[in-house]
């Protein structure tokens, strides 16, 4: 039976999550604020290896010496290889669930909330949310793009946008569908701190001409850090250290 165990990150400096836009056509790169589940899980496999020992490391890199489906690589991260939408193989080992990433906020090492973005279905009315209505109605046109739909939405364009994190009372009263606290030490901008940058493309070490393009990254205020629940067959294969996470080791 597995156990579910709470698991933080605080990324050390700033943070660069990538999509497969992020570095295409363009001259503007900006990073996700939140690691996708393919990097947690990616991350925590890596992290079980190296801290199992299993992990051979060698000047010129690390590598696995035996990944079969027997192994104890194999039985403790399984064999999945995550290819897609359509590789039917889940096995992660040890790693039976994982949850989606949140925001842990943290006070002297201990935790505080747990925050997770406010859904696009609220706006912000001074120091509360407003429930944004849907009414159905026969060829409403969107104020958006003019297309005729079967409802209405009632959005005040007026009121603040959503960009804010909602704690433990915003989601106990959002589940009992009550009236919505506004807490503004948990608008975005009070986790995160936004760095921009300028660089420019190269190719082979040499730089580009005209290959200039902005990036922009995060880091976290004290206090905040990123997790996730992770149910676990076997409680014994993690232990608190400095791990890395990303293909650029971001984190």
């Amino acid at each position: 039976m597995s156990v579910p165990y709470l698991i933080t990150f605080r990324p050390i400096d700033r943070f660069f999550f990538g999509t497969s836009h992020s570095f295409a056509e363009g001259f503007f790169a900006e990073s996700m604020k939140y690691p996708q589940p393919t990097t947690i899980l990616g991350c925590l496999r890596n992290t079980i290896l190296i801290q199992q020992n299993i992990v051979i490391m060698q000047q010129n890199g690390r590598y696995i010496p035996d990944i079969t489906a027997n192994s104890q690589a194999s039985r403790l991260t399984g064999t999945s290889k995550i290819n897609g939408l359509n590789d039917n193989d889940d096995n992660f080992g040890v790693i039976e669930r994982l949850s989606p990433v949140f925001i842990v906020t943290q006070k002297n090492s201990n935790m505080e909330d747990i925050l997770f973005p406010v859904p696009a279905e609220v706006e912000r009315n001074g120091d509360f949310f407003r429930y944004v209505k849907y009414e159905k109605k026969d060829n409403a046109i969107s104020s958006y793009s003019g297309i005729k739909k079967d409802f209405a939405i009632d959005r005040d364009p007026k009121l603040y946008p959503s960009s804010s994190l909602g704690g433990k009372d915003f989601w106990n009263a959002y589940i009992d569908n009550k009236q919505l606290p506004y807490n503004s030490d948990y608008a975005e901008d009070k986790a995160f701190i936004t760095h921009t940058s300028v660089g420019i493309g190269r190719e082979n070490r040499v730089a580009k001409p005209g290959m200039f393009y902005t990036k922009i990254d995060y880091s976290f205020k004290e206090g905040y850090s990123f997790g996730v629940l992770v149910w676990l067959s076997n409680g014994n294969v993690l232990k608190d250290s400095v791990i890395t996470m990303g293909g650029e080791q971001s984190v």
